[in-house]
């Protein structure tokens, strides 16, 4: 969605957010239309892919996938999965000292760093044991 949303604001006057909000509107719509029931990707699904791309260890990824299984499925239904993902690898790899930092794991996955620090903060209080 990002990508396309990008596309557009470089094609289009509209700004980064109202491209982005337009492009969910058609595709709710033509779903709703054509009768389809697309599913809402999960976190788990973004994890290999942004530690990919920050370039992280084998370690934060897997110490990620065991933190994103052991959070609540009410708090992720109520965030955007790829906010989690990101939040997930950040405290993972804070957890086991990789050199990931705040701003370039925000930059990278285009999210913000305030979100993505509330968000991680957030995953922190509810996984208290997860630093063991």
């Amino acid at each position: 969605e990002k990508e396309i949303a990008k596309v557009l604001t470089k094609r289009t006057d509209l700004e980064e957010k109202r491209s982005y909000k337009t492009m969910r509107k058609y595709r709710r719509v033509i779903a709703k239309k054509l009768e389809l029931d697309v599913p809402r990707p999960k976190p788990k699904e973004y994890l290999d892919r942004f530690a990919s791309k920050l370039e992280l260890s084998k370690e934060v990824r897997s110490k990620a996938h065991k933190m994103c299984n052991k959070i609540p499925k009410k708090f992720k239904s109520r965030k955007a999965s790829f906010l989690v993902a990101a939040s997930v690898i950040y405290n993972s790899g804070k957890e086991v000292g990789d050199k990931a930092k705040i701003r370039e794991i925000a930059e990278e996955i285009d999210v913000g760093v305030s979100s993505l620090s509330m968000t991680a903060k957030k995953i922190r209080e509810l996984l208290p044991d997860s630093e063991e």
